[in-house]
């Protein structure tokens, strides 16, 4: 008990510093489509982070010092995570924001007013939505480029790091390049099915101030297979193949192979490549990676990342609603409680607040029962009433007992990225068994306490869409799914029952001006 909670704290607060300084690397060379940002703003960084390492005239010294000790290159890793806790990327815009106000699950569209009215209505060509889109860019190529100065440091002198930690290393960064060029795929890329040829984005390997060609859909898919590839090579020996999701030391007492579940481990990876697979329409590949996740955690003993069971999830002391169990990888994000309150507290206008109509709620869960039903609740707040959806909540931790530890590990402060669900739905599509499809659709609602179905081959479609309706909510997924099915008539988020004709034009975000400019 002991060493867990030693764990816990040494390596989160160790997150804590890690972001301090790998804000030096961050700001000290920065590769965001290979535009050179002014380093002035380095001096700010610095005033919280002078008991690290003295201000050096060069930013190569700051690296070459970084990454002298395993120590160091723990942290630079580090550093990438807590990056993709922003705002800007997975701490909102692609998880619980404008993506999924995109997916129109909230009463946005109409409300000029609100905050995020830009995106349920579509209107890129706004400076605020162009800013946001920039924003996103930017953020996503800087961190790439860090991951690929880890990667050149790795490679180029292999004797500082012991050979597992190197394997884990360079695993761990082949797979969040490749993710996140996937999550830029989707966003700024066209339609897969309809333009996989046209141009789409840069891939970006290197860390030279170069301005890399704008690849084809099809290339880009390409090069992230084969960052996933490289990913499985140098994870082949993962931990979490044998523990899991464990949050328990190492037998050394070390914490650098723990918390596996909060890094792109070798089964998020797997589960990475089926989503890539699914989006390319590679349906034979996409059902026999979903098949392979599935193999290697729910049918071995003991199982890994099972379902999450219902005693969690209707805990009154610590509900878990994220269903934490199954999460292959998620964010670990300290500001997690931000999301709610900033995003779907009763305590913000209407002009603030991510809600739902009641009538949506209903059209939208068909068991009363579910457990993703009881996440929304009815507030009254000044004469009006709000629904609430409680997802992100924030929970005090009171106990001390492992029960207590495990939650504030592993609940608390995760965003989802990769759960086992998704696999599971990702097979049903791509199989072409009806009664395989069956199993495993009804595999999902059960574990949500839900009733078995039946459907058709013609209806899978249509079940499909409704589970990842209900599934992803808060998670970023919905609005890719209509992408890749090239969805024409979606649900009115500010309309309690109407539907609207999408232009499929809508589904693809412009790249951003600065980007444009440097290729003209």
């Amino acid at each position: 008990m002991v060493s867990a909670i030693l764990l816990k704290d040494q390596y989160h607060s160790q997150l804590a510093l890690d972001y301090c300084k790998i804000k030096i690397i961050t700001i000290m060379k920065i590769k965001i489509l290979n535009i050179l940002i002014l380093l002035t703003v380095s001096v700010v960084m610095f005033t919280s982070c002078n008991d690290w390492l003295d201000v050096r005239p060069t930013d190569r010294v700051l690296e070459d010092e970084m990454f002298e000790s395993q120590k160091g290159y723990q942290t630079a890793l580090n550093g990438i995570y807590i990056e993709l806790n922003s705002n800007t990327l997975y701490g909102s815009n692609l998880s619980v924001g404008m993506v999924d106000v995109m997916a129109q699950y909230y009463k946005v569209k109409g409300n000029a007013d609100h905050s995020l009215a830009l995106y349920g209505e579509y209107s890129y060509a706004q400076a605020g939505s162009k800013a946001r889109f920039d924003d996103i860019w930017r953020k996503s190529y800087q961190v790439i480029f860090n991951i690929n100065t880890i990667i050149e440091k790795t490679k180029a002198d292999p004797n500082v790091l012991s050979e597992d930690f190197r394997e884990i290393i360079l695993g761990e960064c082949y797979a969040l390049r490749a993710m996140m060029h996937f999550d830029l795929l989707r966003l700024f890329g066209p339609i897969y099915q309809l333009e996989s040829q046209k141009e789409a984005i840069p891939y970006q390997k290197g860390i030279e101030f170069n301005i890399e060609n704008l690849l084809s859909a099809n290339d880009v898919i390409k090069e992230i297979l084969a960052d996933i590839t490289l990913s499985e090579t140098h994870l082949s020996n993962d931990p979490v193949l044998e523990n899991g999701s464990t949050f328990q030391p190492a037998e050394d007492g070390s914490v650098r192979f723990s918390y596996r579940q909060q890094r792109m481990n070798i089964l998020a990876t797997k589960a990475l490549k089926a989503r890539v697979y699914l989006w390319s329409g590679n349906t034979q590949e996409a059902l026999a990676a979903a098949k392979e996740v599935i193999s290697k955690t729910h049918e071995t003993d003991p199982m890994l990342f099972p379902f999450s069971d219902y005693a969690d999830i209707t805990s009154t002391a610590y509900p878990d609603r994220i269903f934490s169990s199954e999460i292959l990888f998620g964010h670990y994000n300290s500001r997690r409680s931000d999301i709610f309150r900033l995003l779907f507290n009763s305590a913000l206008s209407e002009y603030g607040i991510l809600t739902m109509f009641e009538e949506r709620i209903e059209d939208m869960f068909d068991d009363d029962n579910d457990f993703r039903k009881k996440f929304w609740r009815l507030e009254n707040v000044d004469s009006r009433e709000v629904y609430v959806f409680s997802k992100y909540e924030d929970i005090a931790i009171t106990g001390t007992d492992i029960n207590s530890l495990r939650f504030d590990v592993m609940v608390k402060n995760i965003v989802p990225a990769f759960r086992m669900s998704e696999m599971y739905l990702i097979a049903a599509e791509a199989t072409n068994d009806i009664t395989e499809a069956v199993t495993y659709v009804n595999a999902v609602r059960n574990a949500r306490n839900c009733l078995s179905i039946q459907f058709t081959e013609e209806e899978k479609e249509r079940v499909l869409s409704n589970e990842y309706l209900r599934e992803f909510l808060g998670e970023g997924q919905m609005f890719f799914y209509y992408k890749r099915k090239e969805y024409k008539n979606l649900p009115n988020g500010g309309s309690p029952t109407t539907t609207f004709n999408m232009d499929l034009t809508n589904y693809v975000l412009p790249l951003p001006d600065s980007e444009i400019s440097q290729r003209n």
